[in-house]
């Protein structure tokens, strides 16, 4: 028999914001969510969701196929995907309800909603941290989620660079692996600086203080982009660098 109830017993939780806001021309790839979905409801679609798109204009919602069982299985989420296969994605273009259905055969498959892109524009709000996502098809087909987002981070501008600032103010020397992978910073005409050291997808993995004569220690971090936000005489300037690439 073909069920019409659609049953809202999701829930959505969202967590306390941990990451640090996106910066423009920063690249981000942050995970949402990662959902396990369970076959066994057609002929109706095993699963009805909504997932939105991204407020931020150069960053896209995805949603990519990280497990199914068996491998060789498909699954269906229209619109969208047809017949999707392990390791498959696509990109929420629209703001839509879309029904999800595991082939005969596929018992179960795993989605992980990543959010991919280069932030350029300041000012815009995004998921500062992932959110829980729970959704159990055990006694109704199909169930409805409208995921829900903390959306109190928002797209910094911080693209000036170091080496834009006046000269009197700093001076970096970038690590390489001559000089133990260190940044190096000079500040000529103030007595102290705050910084942060920033990854990828926006999470500082160190901050603190340093004097006129600073030297932060690189040596810890994995190979990767980074981004060394200095706040200097009043202003903040940033500057990408590479770690273990040299």
């Amino acid at each position: 028999m073909i069920r019409t109830t659609t049953l809202l017993c999701a829930t959505a939780v969202t967590l306390t914001a941990t990451a640090q806001p996106w910066t423009v021309g920063q690249p981000v790839d942050m995970l949402l969510y990662t959902q396990p979905f369970y076959g066994g409801c057609g002929p109706d679609p095993d699963y009805t969701f909504t997932f939105p798109t991204s407020p931020v204009t150069g960053v896209d919602y995805k949603v990519i196929i990280t497990n199914m069982v068996p491998a060789n299985g498909s699954v269906s989420l229209l619109p969208g995907l047809d017949n999707g296969q392990l390791n498959d994605e696509f990109i929420f273009d629209a703001t839509v309800q879309r029904a999800l259905t595991l082939a005969p055969g596929t018992t179960n498959v795993t989605l992980e909603f990543r959010a991919q892109g280069i932030p350029e524009q300041a000012g815009q709000g995004h998921p500062c941290s992932t959110s829980m996502f729970w959704m159990s098809n055990m006694m109704f087909c199909p169930e409805g989620l409208t995921p829900s987002f903390n959306d109190g981070c928002t797209v910094q501008d911080v693209s000036t660079g170091v080496d834009a600032a006046h000269a009197e103010a700093v001076s970096v020397q970038y690590p390489t692996s001559a000089n133990g992978q260190q940044l190096n910073i000079t500040l000529n005409s103030a007595a102290t600086a705050d910084y942060r050291i920033v990854n990828s997808v926006g999470r500082t993995v160190l901050s603190g203080r340093i004097g006129a004569q600073g030297v932060i220690g690189l040596e810890a971090l994995p190979i990767g982009l980074y981004v060394l936000d200095l706040h200097v005489q009043g202003r903040s300037v940033a500057k990408r660098f590479l770690v273990g690439m040299n």
